[in-house]
């Protein structure tokens, strides 16, 4: 029951990404680090970070490693 929870919360805030955020969270599930991120996109390292920062934030999770394995999750419930 709380897994599905915060299944839940992440999804609804996976919806409410901004631009930046989801070219950010989408090259992580790609195994990219912070520093190839933010050549691709155009960021400095830090702004990359601070993105994702506050997507963490809203979602309740304090590590980039949480983060990963959160969105992971997520994508395996989907297919099924």
């Amino acid at each position: 029951m709380v897994h599905n929870l915060k299944q839940e919360k992440l999804s609804k805030a996976l919806d409410q990404l901004s631009l930046r955020q989801m070219q950010i969270v989408g090259r992580m599930m790609q195994g990219k680090r912070i520093k190839e991120i933010s050549a691709e996109i155009g960021l400095s390292e830090r702004a990359t970070k601070y993105h994702l920062k506050l997507f963490q934030d809203q979602i309740g999770i304090t590590s980039q490693l949480q983060l990963v394995i959160r969105l992971l999750e997520l994508r395996m419930s989907w297919t099924y």
